[in-house]
């Protein structure tokens, strides 16, 4: 996302004094509005690098809409969560690897993306794939419109009896596919906290329900029909049966009501087993071999299941991969570390408040409260905008007693160019930086925000305010951008704000400021904003960091490049030069670079711990175990490298 470059860092941090002289004043007045002139530069150098980057690469990183997509749009919809009513009741889709997941409501985000990654996982290459049948197993699920359904917790939570498929679906022929209608195999719950040690197993378990009876059993049926008693899934299962390995008991019950649901039954659960042992996966999943199977490793089922062992050898290994098993783990172990990137006595500054006054607004010491200013914006857009900066806070809390027993308040100033009363909104804000309505901030206010974009300031030092500024740009952006993204790089700004309190500030734009060079400022404010999003679905993060290694792919033999990004005014030269030199793509990459080599909490909780205390050189250096200089010379080196060692360091390969 080639969001704005802070030049407001050096227009907001100078504002610290509370005395109300005139001259404080008038520095107030020129700080607010240098801030929103540069929005306005920002907004038109933001349009015209999209245009330049469509132009450098044809790869996509674009985050789509929350509707769906329109037909035939050219773009890659994989890894993406839509909302739409075309498939009520499951309210919302997302796509991958051929394999639809249909979500009803009351299922977070999270897991969604947690299944989708998990089934992804599943289809990484390596040495044992024959691309021809995985190609023809995804084909079968892509021409047979195979879905999966994902609900919360429980049947009851849905009456008891949760929906079989979307409600047209009785208007089409299962003989006749031509939409997501019929051929899903179970639900995957999303399991209550008292029961989530059981979710890793729930995901793979009806993944592989899916995957074996939906797409192996139509892609290779000679070999997966179940109702051929001489295939060599049911000549296995029955080999599995007679040894007493795999217990059919508490299925009988099904025989009597329905002979073939029986059947599909019995091997359907006879395939999770056997691939889960293949797998060696028993103790990733949290269980353990048990009365219905009773081995757990993949020598044991080699050794005991010949047959079984053939199964798997000549149709499952040459399609899937074994899930990585450490990520697996990661990505189902719930920590406060999976939801927030601080430590766990980190946060409980953030207050909201929704509709007081800002004039009467009670603020408290050694906290910041969060006031939404709503200004004519649509009510559901607004609420978007509000719960994703709610998210970013609840991601990346403030330390515990970073602002010291400053009273904080951080103002949401969200607009419509064509509905707002632009004056109305100039004199709210400029009443929050006066005691009293100046016309002159209201007249330059309202000028600005007829073209401004979106934009975040520190207007004051004690009390401690902030201000996120968007219009039309932030509650309504365009394809390429989203708003998770943008609040959680408004928000990093705050953060990185409020680590710098006790530092002095500097009116020079050719110093680095407090928090740092511009190249990491921005660079991790970006980074941030991709991984959050990247979380929620909205964006995939692997496809950013791709498309930004190709666009500086032509970049090499440099000497110290990032040096030519480090303050405010590099920045502004370098936007009015129209340089061919991507310097905002390089600073995203070299804070990728910086967050992959060491480690994102070296960054959070290390570097910006200590920049009140160390200052930006000394902080970076105890952090990263290198002085800035040398770090321009190592990322020099990493710049290049060929394309392939780039995405194997920076690990999206």
């Amino acid at each position: 996302m080639l969001r704005k470059i802070i030049f407001i860092a050096l227009l907001s941090i100078f504002i610290l004094s509370c005395s109300q002289n005139n001259d404080t004043e008038l520095n107030k007045l020129k700080a607010q509005v240098a801030e929103l002139e540069n929005q306005k530069l920002q907004q038109e150098f933001i349009d015209l690098k999209k245009q330049k980057t469509i132009q450098k690469s044809d790869k996509n990183t674009k985050e789509e809409p929350k509707s769906s997509p329109p037909k035939n749009m050219p773009i890659n919809t994989e890894g993406i969560i839509y909302s739409d009513t075309k498939y009520a009741p499951f309210n919302r889709y997302i796509d991958i690897k051929n394999l639809r997941l249909l979500v009803l409501d009351g299922v977070s985000d999270e897991i969604v993306i947690k299944i989708s990654k998990t089934y992804e996982n599943m289809f990484q290459d390596n040495g044992s794939i024959d691309q021809s049948k995985r190609d023809t197993l995804l084909n079968t699920l892509k021409n047979n419109y195979v879905f999966q359904r994902v609900g919360g917790a429980n049947p009851d939570a849905y009456g008891g009896e949760p929906p079989c498929c979307p409600d047209y679906a009785h208007h089409i022929d299962p003989e006749n596919i031509n939409d997501f209608a019929h051929n899903a195999s179970d639900y995957i719950w999303e399991k209550n906290p008292e029961e989530s040690e059981r979710q890793t197993i729930e995901v793979i378990e009806h993944l592989l329900h899916t995957i074996t009876d939906q797409g192996f059993r139509h892609a290779f049926p000679e070999t997966w029909e179940w109702n051929n008693s001489n295939s060599l899934l049911n000549m296995a299962m029955n080999q599995a049966i007679e040894k007493k390995i795999y217990n059919i008991e508490s299925y009988k019950f099904i025989k009597n009501i329905d002979p073939v649901g029986y059947r599909k039954t019995i091997a359907t659960e006879y395939a999770f087993w056997m691939i889960l042992s293949a797998w060696d996966m028993f103790e990733t999943a949290n269980i353990r071999a048990n009365d219905e199977w009773n081995l757990d490793s993949s020598e044991d089922l080699k050794n005991k299941l010949p047959l079984s062992w053939k199964l798997y050898e000549e149709t499952v290994l040459p399609v899937l991969s074994v899930p990585n098993k450490s990520f697996i783990k990661e990505l189902y172990t719930e920590t406060q570390t999976s939801d927030s990137k601080a430590k766990s006595d980190s946060n409980n500054q953030i207050s909201f408040s929704l509709n007081e006054d800002i004039k009467n607004i009670k603020l408290e010491s050694g906290k910041i409260k969060f006031l939404p200013r709503i200004h004519n914006v649509p009510s559901d857009k607004a609420k978007i905008v509000v719960d994703s900066i709610e998210k970013a806070i609840k991601w990346l809390p403030l330390p515990s007693g970073i602002i010291g027993n400053r009273e904080g308040l951080l103002i949401l100033q969200l607009y419509s160019h064509e509905k707002s009363n632009l004056k109305q909104v100039a004199e709210e804000r400029c009443s929050s930086y006066h005691d009293e309505t100046n016309q002159q901030c209201i007249d330059m206010l309202i000028e600005m925000m007829h073209g401004a974009g979106i934009g975040m300031a520190k207007l004051s030092n004690n009390p401690l305010i902030f201000e996120i500024i968007g219009g039309d740009s932030y509650w309504n952006p365009g394809p390429s951008e989203n708003v998770l993204m943008i609040s959680t790089h408004e928000w990093m700004h705050v953060y990185q704000y409020s680590h710098t309190l006790d530092l002095p500030g500097t009116t020079n734009e050719n110093q680095i400021q407090s928090q740092g060079p511009i190249w990491l400022s921005e660079g991790m404010a970006d980074y941030t904003g991709y991984k959050l999003s990247d979380k929620h679905g909205k964006v995939s993060y692997e496809k950013f960091v791709k498309n930004l290694i190709n666009i500086v792919s032509d970049i090499t033999n440099v000497n110290n490049i990032l040096s030519n990004f480090e303050t405010p005014k590099q920045q502004v030269d370098w936007e009015e030069s129209n340089s061919s030199i991507p310097l905002a793509q390089i600073g995203q990459l070299a804070s990728i670079y910086l967050a992959v080599t060491r480690g994102e909490e070296k960054i959070y909780q290390g570097y910006y711990k200590h920049l009140n205390k160390l200052g930006y050189e000394k902080s970076f250096e105890q952090n990263f175990g290198v002085t800035p200089s040398e770090f321009y010379k190592e990322f020099d080196d990493f710049l290049n490298k060929s394309d392939e060692a780039k995405q194997n360091i920076l690990k999206v390969n």
